[in-house]
C-alpha cells in the first residue's frame, strides 16, 4: 500500500495526497485573501484601522520618519512596519514594491494583519535591526540631506541589507523577540 504505516514515523504521504494536500493549500490561502479582502471594503473597519494607525504614528520614534527622521509621517512601509515622510514614501516607491510596500496612511486600505505589524514593529524596533550594524561616524540622511543620497541609504539599508543585524528580523518567522521589551535597543543585552 502507497499510504505510510503509523510505524514510519516521518514517513511522507504518498502522491496520491499530493492534489488533497494543494487544494487545502489553495483553500486557506483563498480564505485568507477573502478575510483581508472584506476588512478593506468595509468602510467602518477601515476607519478604525486608521485610527490606530493614527495614534501609532504619534508614539516615540514613529512621530519622525524611520529614514530620515522629518517630523511628517503620514505615509508607511506596509511590509517593513515603519512610518516615513512624503520624500521617503517616494523614494520607498521607487526601490519597489520586492523590498518594500509604500502606502497612504489616510487613503490606502488597510488590513488587521498589517495595523498589528505597525504595532509589533514601528521605527525604533526596526531601525534597531536594520541599523544594528551601521558603521560608527556614519551619519543616517536628515530631512536635509539630498534626494540621492537618501535613494542610495535606503538601498544599503533595506535592498541590500548592509547594516542590519545578524538573522531575520525579530518580527519575522525564524527570529527571536526580546522578552525585556523595555529595554532601548542601544542598550543591548548581556549574552
Amino acid at each position: 500500500s502507497s499510504v505510510p504505516s503509523q510505524t514510519q514515523v516521518g514517513a511522507l504521504p504518498s502522491a496520491a495526497y499530493l492534489p488533497q494536500l494543494a487544494r487545502a493549500r489553495t483553500c486557506a490561502r483563498t480564505m485568507s485573501t477573502s478575510v483581508a479582502s472584506a476588512q478593506k471594503r468595509d468602510p467602518k473597519l477601515q476607519a478604525r484601522f486608521q485610527d490606530e494607525l493614527k495614534r501609532l504614528r504619534k508614539l516615540g520614534a514613529n512621530a519622525r520618519c524611520a529614514d530620515c527622521e522629518d517630523g511628517d509621517t503620514r505615509f508607511a512601509s506596509a511590509n517593513l512596519g515603519i512610518f516615513l515622510c512624503n520624500r521617503c514614501y517616494g523614494l520607498h516607491r521607487a526601490v519597489g514594491t520586492h523590498v518594500t510596500k509604500s502606502k497612504v496612511l489616510a487613503l490606502d486600505t488597510w488590513s488587521e494583519a498589517e495595523v498589528a505589524h505597525f504595532a509589533a514593529v514601528g521605527n525604533e524596533r526596526a531601525n534597531a535591526y536594520f541599523l544594528a550594524k551601521l558603521p560608527e561616524g556614519q551619519e543616517r540622511p536628515g530631512p536635509q540631506t539630498s534626494d540621492q543620497k537618501v535613494a542610495y541609504f535606503l538601498h544599503a539599508k533595506y535592498e541590500a541589507r548592509r547594516f542590519c543585524a545578524d538573522g531575520p528580523p525579530p518580527w519575522e518567522a525564524g527570529g527571536v523577540l526580546q522578552r525585556d521589551e523595555t529595554a532601548s535597543p542601544s542598550q543591548g543585552s548581556a549574552s
